[in-house]
């Protein structure tokens, strides 16, 4: 099985290389902007490439665990138990990045029907826990977006 390189490790050789190799040979300013546009992108790609799976499964799981805890808690929701439904009768036995995402969409219809019957009740400790939840998705999206970098700007 080939597991070297890896993408992070071929996404990292292409951006090094459009900046060692290829920029000290561009004048053109435009192009120069350009190019360090694809490295900016590739060095998001690099983050991604290497933790968005684990990302979703540890957000799918913290969601599926506050489902069980918090729906007992909750007045009855259709919305709540179809989208719990919905994700228990359809997750995905792939690791595949495609199946991955389809749960985690899922799993976020779940979170959204938590935070709109957690609010509906006026449940505070379940509007806390929802909040947590979004919390640490916003933690994990700013790093999967990676610092803002003004290209073309010194």
């Amino acid at each position: 099985m080939i597991t070297q390189p890896t993408i992070p490790q071929l996404l990292e050789t292409i951006r090094d290389e459009l900046g060692d190799k290829v920029m000290p040979h561009v004048d053109d300013a435009p192009t120069r902007v350009s190019i360090e546009m694809m490295q900016a992108v590739l060095n998001q790609l690099i983050e991604r490439s290497e933790h968005e799976i684990a990302w979703m499964t540890s957000e799918i799981d913290a969601i599926q665990d506050a489902a069980a805890r918090l729906a007992p808690t909750l007045s009855q929701s259709d919305a709540l138990d179809a989208a719990v439904a919905d994700f228990t009768s359809n997750r995905a036995e792939s690791m595949q990045l495609s199946a991955m995402t389809a749960d985690y969409q899922r799993a976020c219809e779940v979170l959204s029907c938590l935070g709109e019957a957690a609010y509906a009740d006026g449940n505070d400790a379940a509007i806390n826990d929802v909040q947590a939840l979004l919390n640490a998705r916003l933690a994990t999206e700013n790093a999967a977006i990676g610092e803002f970098i003004a290209v073309g700007r010194d």
